[in-house]
């Protein structure tokens, strides 16, 4: 073969290579995602893919995944450990017409972090439809989903945590806003799962958290305000159960005494009927600023 085709060749060969190397993956700890992306990249903050569902199989178990830019991003299942988060400046949406914005189908021991995102639903009038959805089952257990910095609005259930199995839910720095529920949650397993929420506004919500029962749920540093109801204990099917459990909300202002007061209460439906039984079923520590 004539040598100068010979040369051409290779250096042809040499540049395929070199492009490949700079649109190969480093590592899989950090995937980028973008509205103008497309899932068929890298994922690489050059390359972005689109949607956080076509970055999570290019994402290592524990990585994380930042949407570059401010635009309306397709739902998320989320199958193992690893973060949903925004670039600073961009403001991250997640919004649908039916289903959930988010589906948390993790296994046990995985941890979950959803920070700085919108959630945004069809309204709260629309059944069936969730900010974040736990859709975990036996044998999977103790999965840990945080939510930071983050708002969901306009949905039946912000958050559907209704497990037979134990799981955490960490809420902090964020808002649930004009939802049917903001948090629906029960969750059984040993104690220390349940939740735990800090520096979080519920508002205009129809009830900003149920607690159906289950593990405990803590709530302080946060604000109930203009909602229908704040804080509902529905303790179903354990109305007559002398085993409490467990609601805390501390830190509260003061100012806020009177109305905050007006707006905790126990299901109609469920609730015991004698003040005993109340006392044992539904415990409350409150701690004023």
């Amino acid at each position: 073969m004539n040598p100068t085709k010979l040369s051409v060749m290779a250096m042809g060969l040499l540049l395929t290579c070199l492009s490949l190397a700079v649109t190969a993956r480093v590592d899989g700890l950090r995937s980028y995602i973008s509205p103008a992306g497309s899932d068929n990249r890298p994922c690489t903050r050059n390359q972005p893919c689109r949607t956080f569902d076509g970055a999570l199989a290019k994402t290592d178990p524990g990585g994380e995944i930042v949407a570059l830019e401010t635009g309306s991003y397709d739902p998320a299942t989320v199958i193992k450990s690893i973060t949903l988060s925004s670039a600073p400046g961009a403001d991250v949406s997640i919004r649908v017409a039916t289903g959930n914005a988010v589906t948390i189908s993790g296994n046990s021991g995985d941890v979950i972090v959803l920070r700085g995102l919108r959630l945004n639903g069809p309204g709260k009038n629309v059944v069936g439809t969730n900010g974040v959805m736990f859709n975990i089952n036996s044998p999977n257990c103790c999965v840990a989903v945080h939510v930071e910095n983050s708002t969901i609005s306009d949905f039946d259930r912000g958050v559907q945590m209704e497990l037979g199995v134990a799981s955490r839910l960490l809420v902090s720095d964020s808002v649930f806003r004009s939802n049917k529920t903001g948090i629906h949650m029960f969750v059984g397993g040993a104690d220390g799962n349940g939740a735990s929420i800090e520096r979080t506004r519920f508002e205009s919500n129809e009830v900003g958290l149920l607690h159906a029962g289950g593990n405990s749920a803590a709530v302080s540093n946060s604000v109930a305000s203009g909602n229908g109801i704040g804080f509902l204990t529905a303790v179903v099917g354990r109305s007559n159960c002398s085993t409490p459990w467990r609601a805390r909300i501390r830190r509260v202002s003061k100012p806020m005494a009177e109305s905050f007061a007006s707006r905790i209460a126990l299901s109609p439906e469920t609730a015991p009927v004698s003040p005993r039984v109340a006392a044992r079923s539904v415990r409350w520590a409150t701690t004023w600023l």
